[in-house]
């Protein structure tokens, strides 16, 4: 497997960037499989732990291994009351009739939330600072900042945190499987795309080749335990 990149032919074709990039598509497949059975093997013994709590009072369990070391342990919490306030409205009118709690009153003016969001996204026009000068002694990539237009006139206080120009990450995403009409059906692609990499993993002893191919990791059978 090369870790040269292609030159994709059109716009449906994707840039292979070599194997780690195939083993990271690869552990994020395991790791969102995993996190589903995480979540119902923590389901299921929450629901032990919380019995047993309630049948004997045992609020910790010590976690072992077979040969009887200690690795951790599993604690029932407690559930507590917790006060608030029900009607704002009769609070606010029994401290004002408290004189000596009438200090911690305040009125509190602003502009509606959904004003302010309508405002911002859709009601101005973002332009550059129209009196912002460049620093001389600063970086290459420096910007002006934007300023917000209403109606011709600048609007105080309103301002956009500027992106940086590099991408700060990058999305994974695994193919569906197929549904649309006209697609040959195979017995691969009726699968998530996780599913297709557990599957190729599996036939094909476990994910150590690759992992020690894409140098992600020093990886060894007694470090990343195969998925077969």
């Amino acid at each position: 497997m090369s870790d040269q990149p292609t030159t994709p032919q059109n716009d449906d074709e994707t840039v292979d960037l070599g194997t780690r990039a195939l083993a990271y598509g690869a552990l994020k497949a395991l790791h969102d499989h995993l996190g589903g059975l995480l979540k119902q093997a923590k389901a299921a013994v929450d629901e032990e732990q919380i019995e047993h709590f309630l049948a004997t009072g045992s609020k910790t369990t010590v976690l072992r291994l077979p040969d009887g070391t200690k690795f951790g342990a599993m604690t029932v919490r407690e559930p507590s009351d917790e006060p608030y306030v029900a009607d704002d409205a009769a609070f606010l009118a029994w401290v004002d009739e408290q004189p000596a709690l009438q200090a911690n009153i305040e009125t509190v003016e602003r502009v509606r939330p959904d004003f302010t969001k309508h405002m911002l996204t859709e009601l101005v026009t973002w332009v550059d600072d129209p009196t912002w000068e460049a620093d001389p002694d600063g970086p290459e990539d420096q910007r002006a900042p934007l300023v917000a237009v209403y109606k011709d006139e600048i609007v105080p206080g309103l301002a956009v945190r500027r992106a940086p120009k590099r991408p700060s990450s990058v999305a994974t995403t695994f193919e569906k499987p197929t549904t649309a009409k006209g697609k040959v059906k195979t017995e691969a692609n009726q699968l998530d795309g996780r599913a297709r990499v557990l599957e190729f993993l599996d036939q094909h002893g476990g994910i150590e080749s690759l992992l020690g191919e894409a140098r992600l990791i020093e990886a060894t059978p007694a470090q990343v335990p195969a998925t077969s």
